[in-house]
């Protein structure tokens, strides 16, 4: 899992792993971000968000994570 705060921090992120990085990433990766511009962010970057709070805080992006890992995933 990785989580987003800012756009700034897809970018800096993003330029931080590198080409191999990004690919290691996958599908995979949970991607959290806290709101629809740092998600816009991620999705140029070929990432799928999962997780996006309809309030854009910190609280509310650890209890979207929080739910999210709690909620019962289908079998595939």
């Amino acid at each position: 899992m990785v989580t987003f705060t800012s756009s700034s921090t897809v970018h800096h992120f993003m330029e931080g792993v590198g080409e191999r990085g990004r690919e290691a990433l996958g599908k995979e990766t949970v991607v959290a971000c806290i709101g629809p511009i740092t998600a816009a962010s991620a999705r140029e970057y070929g990432l799928e968000v999962q997780i996006q709070p309809q309030e854009y805080t910190i609280p509310s992006l650890v209890k979207a994570i929080c739910d999210y890992f709690l909620e019962p995933k289908e079998s595939v």
